[in-house]
């Protein structure tokens, strides 16, 4: 592990000395000699290409290089589209964003649950660890089979629905069945006509439920560890979609953000609604917006990613620069680089040098544990809480609390802010996202 991260951080500090796009060059070089980095980049400005790559291999037991153009698990990624499509419906009047869920799609056990309260992941559903028993049949397993599943089981929201936050997978998966409920067609149909054709993207599809059923070319989850490539890929019998199983290559989801950076007219309306930010029941503002997306103030800058098993992948709008950024990759890609590489691509395509660094974070000893816990000021944040407990913790910013887990030794992950949590060498807060990178301080 030391030798891999000798070889990333010597990577960045040539990368550092280049010119913008040499610089990516020569990172994504070193990544992948190193064997952190396998997948492909795309970044579009103006209807133009600016940048595109491809590194390693889309399936190393194949010895199938990767291409701009390979087919990956977008994982969450399916996100951004899933709400697109529910909030041009909405915009449509075929379906009420005030109405309960159960209003479009029966089996939905929790009657007080609004589609809003869905998109806002405010909805109080359980993740999929709930759903063990119906996946231990070995049968391709239904959005509608793990609702039923809640109802029968009398399970109830974890919390009173649109009062907190909980980032939410199956209130994803939930409104591709209330999508498809009230047009009366498939959900991979929908966005293939409403979405994916009109933005050009020819390669997305819904992942069928059995792998063996995938078309071939697709980029296939693996890690490199004890000097050789295993396994680590998407899972047999998922027959759920929503929030995540589109596949789409790098240059296919770079022209979907392309879309949003151009303000496309056929996105209508639906393309403002999709950053309006999400207020809770108490008035608060949630890190995700109301279409899934992590945006700076005034939502003209946003961005998305999903991770999944050795899957992770990233689309980044702008549209004061009418600037897109996609990539993806199959590797397991160490944590610390990945928003390095977004922050990367965005410097170069803005023409400012790619000097951007990993905060540098270390071990999160019992000491240190305690110095994370309480208030911190971080520089374009504001006030946090951080409360620690073992391998799970909560985050509390802008008067939201978010869940924290412990994803390594040196790093807690909040996915409703997407923000990776340390400590440094002195013990103070170490904040890194896309948008920001930064050291807090402690309040006392």
């Amino acid at each position: 592990m030391r030798r891999l991260a000798a070889a990333v951080l010597g990577a960045w500090a040539a990368a550092a000395a280049a010119s913008p796009f040499d610089a990516i060059d020569r990172l994504v070089d070193g990544w992948q000699a190193s064997r952190a980095f396998s997948g492909a980049i795309v970044v579009l400005q103006d209807g133009a290409t600016r940048y595109e790559r491809a590194a390693g291999w889309a399936d190393p037991a194949r010895g199938l290089p990767y291409a701009v153009t390979t087919p990956t698990d977008g994982a969450s990624l399916a996100k951004p589209f899933t709400g697109l499509l529910v909030l041009m419906l909405a915009r449509e009047g075929r379906l009420d964003l005030d109405a309960p869920a159960a209003r479009y799609a029966a089996e939905y056990p929790h009657g007080d649950t609004r589609v809003r309260d869905l998109l806002a992941h405010a909805a109080g559903l359980p993740d999929y660890g709930a759903f063990d028993a119906l996946f231990r049949h070995g049968t391709p397993v239904t959005t509608s089979a793990m609702l039923r599943d809640l109802g029968e089981r009398r399970v109830a929201p974890q919390f009173a629905p649109g009062t907190r936050f909980d980032y939410c997978n199956v209130c994803y998966n939930a409104l591709a069945v209330v999508a498809e409920r009230v047009t009366g067609a498939r959900y991979e149909a929908l966005l293939r006509e409403r979405v994916w054709r009109p933005a050009g993207m020819a390669d997305a599809y819904v992942r069928p439920a059995k792998l063996d059923a995938l078309p071939p070319g697709r980029a296939v989850g693996h890690r490199w560890r004890d000097g050789r490539d295993e396994p680590r890929d998407a899972e047999d019998n998922e027959d759920f979609h929503g929030g995540s199983n589109v596949y789409a290559s790098a240059r296919g989801f770079a022209r979907f953000a392309a879309a949003l950076a151009d303000d496309a007219p056929w996105l209508g309306p639906a393309a403002a609604d999709a950053v309006e930010p999400v207020r809770l029941a108490d008035g608060a503002t949630t890190g995700i917006t109301l279409g899934g997306w992590f945006c700076a103030p005034g939502g003209r800058r946003c961005y998305f990613n999903g991770h999944h098993q050795g899957f992770f992948s990233v689309m980044y709008w702008d549209r004061g620069r009418r600037l897109a950024v996609a990539w993806v990759s199959n590797s397991t890609m160490p944590l610390s680089l990945r928003n390095v590489l977004t922050r990367g691509l965005v410097a170069a395509a803005e023409g400012r040098p790619v000097a951007v660094s990993p905060v540098q974070a270390v071990p999160l000893d019992a000491a240190k544990l305690a110095a994370l816990a309480g208030d911190h000021e971080v520089g374009g944040i504001g006030r946090v809480r951080v409360a620690i407990d073992g391998k799970r913790g909560t985050l509390r910013t802008a008067g939201v609390d978010y869940e924290l887990f412990r994803v390594s030794p040196a790093a807690y992950y909040a996915p409703g802010v997407d923000a990776l949590l340390g400590a440094t060498a002195d013990g103070r807060l170490t904040w890194s996202s896309v948008f920001v990178q930064a050291v807090g301080t402690p309040v006392r």
